[in-house]
């Protein structure tokens, strides 16, 4: 059976049976949860961080200010390029797919749509299982029956079956004990 395919990039690719990503791979039917992570706190911190190294250039040496600015936009720049995660859930372990800046998010949002169409069509499957060969072949039979039989053999009337069950009179009298 070929697997069908949601989407694919050079880093991700989801079908109906697994998710592959990097060096790893993920049954569909194990993922319990699919989750968008926005890095708020850590880019706040990486702005905040920023502005205090920029506010120490007046009161500490210059080579220790310049040094915390570099470091301090270093790490806002990272921070804004991982802005927003793929998080996936399997058991207690959650897996990070992908992450993107907040200018290409739509890649990200693209691969949790493609995620969630094969974790339900998963479930669709479960749910209703397809046929196995000798239940197909007995539906099949049960149908080539049903069509042979004749309905007036299923149809009862009531006034022929009541005349049917009341017994006729004997010609012959009574015999007494």
């Amino acid at each position: 059976m070929d697997e069908r395919l949601y989407f694919e990039s050079p880093k991700v690719k989801v079908t109906d049976t697994r998710v592959v990503f990097g060096h790893d791979t993920v049954l569909v039917d194990k993922i319990t949860a699919v989750d968008t992570n926005l890095r708020v706190f850590t880019l706040y911190a990486s702005f905040i961080f920023c502005i205090i190294a920029l506010m120490s250039f007046f009161i500490v040496n210059a080579y220790y200010s310049i040094l915390f600015i570099g470091i301090g936009f270093i790490w806002a720049r990272w921070e804004y390029e991982h802005y927003i995660e793929l998080m996936v859930t399997v058991g207690e372990k959650n897996y990070k797919i992908a992450s993107s800046s907040l200018s290409s998010r739509n890649c990200i949002y693209k691969i949790a749509d493609a995620l969630s169409l094969s974790l339900s069509d998963c479930k669709r499957r479960k749910l209703a299982p397809g046929l196995s060969e000798t239940e197909t072949m007995q539906l099949r039979r049960l149908l080539l029956k049903m069509e042979q039989v004749d309905i007036s053999d299923l149809v009862v009337n009531p006034r022929k079956s009541a005349k049917q069950q009341v017994p006729e009179e004997s010609s012959g009298g009574a015999v007494d004990v």
